[in-house]
């Protein structure tokens, strides 16, 4: 493993130093810094140890720095002045909120309500969307996610905090000009769908239906027929809009697809499979004031796309 990539002294060392070259005097520094000569005298000397030069020229008048000293002397007051300015700006800033999600979540889901959601938040609140896969999630979470999103089958989710936002119903959509090409047969029940070409999802988060749940539902196993396999439901859903296959519908992930007139329901019977998912507030976003609203809104939101459910043509 790497070291450090930073080696500098100590913020107490730099503090002291710094008090020191603006007073000119062990003692001032000492009382402004609420310590002992003692304390300052050895970190002066430490710091010099470590640089490996020195400082201050002193004598029996005091201590004043030399050349190498204040050129020091700047460098660490540029450094501190920079983050004190960067404290107060963030104090008068807005504040931050992060929601993780999946790409699918994030385009298909959110994109859709991020305008309204921002705005129900108000200018005080700056909120971004940060996509992850899941194998890095937990990676992830430490380092500044405020929300994040799970599942839960049956039962509610066990942190007391998180608020569903959906109950996963799905139906099967196509495009127009499909459903004109395959319509007859998509009249009849499912077992006769033989023939009729699929899109499928290779990848996915554990608990979300396949179309062997549809199939399932229907007493019947899926009928032969071709199946394309998408690694992403995006993809999935633009070749289902192109008319390259029935994909399976999840309610409130189709909303842009069914309201611009690209994808419909090949039926008007949408299967509610008992699994949901949950806005859950991470660590950190327990600390953060803007995550309750922000779960509350996204809670509502979502919900109300989920309302607008496609019907068939």
């Amino acid at each position: 493993m790497s070291g450090p990539r930073f080696k500098i002294p100590s913020i107490n060392t730099l503090l002291a130093f710094e008090a020191v070259a603006r007073l000119g005097s062990v003692g001032r520094a000492a009382e402004e810094r609420s310590t002992s000569q003692s304390a300052i005298s050895r970190h002066l000397s430490n710091l010099e140890d470590a640089l490996g030069v020195m400082l201050f020229e002193r004598s029996g008048r005091g201590i004043a720095l030399n050349r190498s000293g204040e050129k020091y002397f700047l460098a660490v007051q540029s450094a501190m002045g920079s983050l004190q300015d960067t404290a107060h700006g963030l104090h008068s800033r807005k504040t931050g909120l992060t929601i993780g999600c999946t790409l699918e979540i994030s385009g298909l889901l959110l994109l859709p309500i991020f305008s309204r959601l921002k705005r129900s938040l108000g200018d005080g609140v700056a909120a971004r969307i940060v996509v992850y896969d899941f194998d890095i999630l937990s990676m992830l979470i430490p380092v500044g996610l405020d929300i994040i999103f799970e599942s839960s089958v049956g039962a509610p989710h066990p942190n007391e905090n998180a608020i569903k936002v959906l109950d996963e119903e799905i139906v099967p959509v196509a495009s127009p000009s499909f459903l004109e090409r395959f319509g007859p047969v998509l009249a009849g029940p499912p077992q006769c769908w033989s023939g009729v070409p699929r899109l499928d999802i290779g990848l996915r988060s554990p608990g979300w239906a396949t179309w062997d749940t549809w199939f399932d539902e229907h007493g019947c196993a899926p009928p032969d027929a071709p199946v394309e396999t998408f690694e992403n439901y995006i993809h999935l859903l633009r070749a289902a809009a192109d008319g390259d296959g029935i994909a399976i519908g999840w309610n409130g992930f189709l909303t842009d697809y069914t309201e611009a007139g690209q994808l419909a329901a090949v039926r008007d019977e949408w299967l509610r499979t008992g699994f949901s998912m949950y806005g859950v507030p991470t660590p950190n976003g327990r600390r953060n004031p803007a995550s309750k609203d922000c779960l509350r809104e996204l809670g509502r939101l979502i919900g109300e796309l989920c309302s607008r459910r496609p019907v068939t043509k």
